[in-house]
């Protein structure tokens, strides 16, 4: 969907490979979903504000949790959204 919107999206699937591709490409914003495998979204979102590099991009937690505590604790914990 953002592809045909006209945006430019690089896809990984763990958050190991989430971070060597957020600081090659140093994207406008990360999706990131809470639940990838190995590390989780919180310990990849700790990584990536822990680089000068990446700690600036605006990352944006993605769950199939709906519970409000779920999004308080996703936006507690540094995520710009939820």
């Amino acid at each position: 969907m953002l592809e045909h919107a006209g945006f430019t999206v690089t896809a990984v699937t763990s958050g190991e490979e989430a971070l060597p591709a957020a600081r090659a490409a140093v994207p406008d914003v990360i999706l990131m979903d809470l639940q990838l495998p190995g590390i989780d979204g919180h310990a990849a979102l700790s990584r990536l504000r822990a680089d000068p590099v990446t700690a600036g991009i605006p990352v944006v937690a993605v769950s199939a949790f709906a519970m409000q505590a779920d999004r308080e604790r996703a936006l507690g914990s540094g995520f710009d959204g939820y």
